[in-house]
């Protein structure tokens, strides 16, 4: 079992072409006109404007991004994020910048987590409507992230997950003391080194494809725990969105180790 960890809640953080994105815009409509074009792309932007930072800080609640030009017309960009995040502590924050302000809005926004900076120019309509969706959604995941996290570690279950370069990236307690490992010592190894090398071969050759094309692999592994004793495990592997991988091991109450 995956616990608290849901691979298809997951999945879910992804605007899909029935999900809409709603979007408020300070200013003079510009950012606005642009979001407006190619509505047929998905997912769809839901546009409001604001005609100045006073009063689009009165309609945060629901959006889920603010869009703002560089300069801003009655703040600095840096006063404008903070008094943004004072409503909003992580609401994302896309930045339209004129060329010669692009520096600036970078060095500006640098500090701040969730901003992103688009240049203006001749293809800006196509920036904004690629890199508003990007900005939400990986403000998603990571919310999700922080939060399955905190539940691989509460689960009584054995979970690791690894990173789409095949790194571990997050062991539970349960999983460190199934390989009779140190959890520090564990992440950023190759997750093959988990196994013995046939059934690390069987798990690349067969396993990994199968989560790649969106199912749910389970079947009988024998693990190599660090000291190098071998163990019969049922191992369940499931893919998230961005590519990673999350491995649950479970072991028979009566299981017997080899020497490898």
């Amino acid at each position: 079992m995956l616990g608290a960890l849901s691979i298809a809640e997951t999945r879910n953080v992804f605007p899909t072409d029935d999900e809409s994105l709603t979007a408020l815009v300070i200013g003079d409509g510009f950012a606005a006109e642009r979001l407006e074009t190619d509505q047929e792309t998905s997912p769809i932007v839901e546009i409001s404007t604001a005609v100045s930072l006073s009063a689009a800080l009165e309609q945060l609640a629901d959006v889920d991004c603010l869009v703002c030009r560089q300069p801003p017309e009655d703040a600095t960009l840096e006063e404008t994020i903070d008094r943004v995040r004072r409503r909003r502590a992580e609401l994302p924050v896309l930045v339209v910048a004129d060329e010669s302000w692009l520096t600036m809005a970078r060095d500006e926004t640098a500090d701040h987590q969730w901003t992103d900076v688009v240049a203006d120019g001749p293809t800006v309509d196509q920036r904004l409507r690629y890199r508003l969706p990007r900005l939400v959604e990986r403000k998603r995941l990571s919310t999700l992230s922080q939060r399955s996290l905190a539940g691989i570690e509460l689960a009584g279950d054995a979970i690791a997950t690894v990173d789409p370069d095949g790194a571990i990236e997050f062991p539970n307690h349960s999983f460190a003391v199934e390989f009779g490992a140190d959890r520090d010592g564990l992440i950023g190894q190759p997750w093959q080194d988990l196994f013995e090398p046939a059934t690390a071969e069987r798990l690349a050759s067969t396993a990994i494809p199968t989560v790649e094309d969106g199912w749910r692999w389970t079947g009988t592994c024998t693990g190599r725990r660090t000291d190098g004793t071998e163990f019969s495990a049922r191992v369940s592997i499931g893919g998230l969105e961005d590519g990673s991988l999350v491995f649950v091991v479970e072991t028979p109450a009566d299981d017997e180790t080899t020497t490898g």
